[in-house]
């Protein structure tokens, strides 16, 4: 299913990663956005975290939020992973697929919430689950919520880009 007549734009956290991972796997051509320092992943485990993440996405760091928007607006389907939603690159970009992939949503009380992998864990209840009912929550190995968000992020930008087709 090799599609790279679709673009998609990520604005990458740690829970739109492997949604971009994903969509490069189904044939999509997946632009990272890099801050100016890098992604955090190119520092982590001697760089292999970055290469795990972000294997098969063109990298970029634009220069101005003109660069950014003239990038977003080129594209099909933005993966948003920050707080803010980048109301400025997407603005009036009727045709834009913009998934955004937050910890807490982006309304209600908690929306303005950073998370990490073992808070959204524990939150969303997924802690429970593992270990003695009696003892301490367990850890979950490898991110699981962070990759539970990237695993939603992806079939909501397919169906975001199937809805657009109807």
């Amino acid at each position: 299913m090799s599609n790279p007549a679709v673009r998609v734009v990520e604005l990458s956290s740690p829970f739109t990663r492997f949604a971009g991972r994903l969509l490069v796997g189904l044939g999509y051509e997946v632009v990272l956005v890099e801050p100016e320092e890098g992604d955090p992943t190119r520092r982590e485990l001697n760089g292999d975290a970055f290469v795990h993440w972000h294997a098969g996405k063109r990298s970029v760091t634009p220069a101005s939020p003109r660069d950014l928007r003239r990038l977003v607006e080129g594209a099909d389907v933005l993966l948003d992973g920050t707080p803010d939603g980048a109301p400025e690159a997407v603005a009036g970009l009727d045709h834009l697929v913009h998934v955004r992939v937050t910890p807490f949503g982006t309304v209600g009380p908690r929306s303005h919430w950073q998370g990490t992998d073992l808070v959204v864990a524990a939150l969303g209840g997924m802690l429970a689950q593992v270990g003695d009912p009696d003892g301490p929550p367990l850890r979950l190995p490898e991110n699981q919520a962070e990759q539970l968000a990237g695993v939603h992020g992806a079939i909501a930008a397919l169906l975001g880009l199937r809805a657009r087709r109807t």
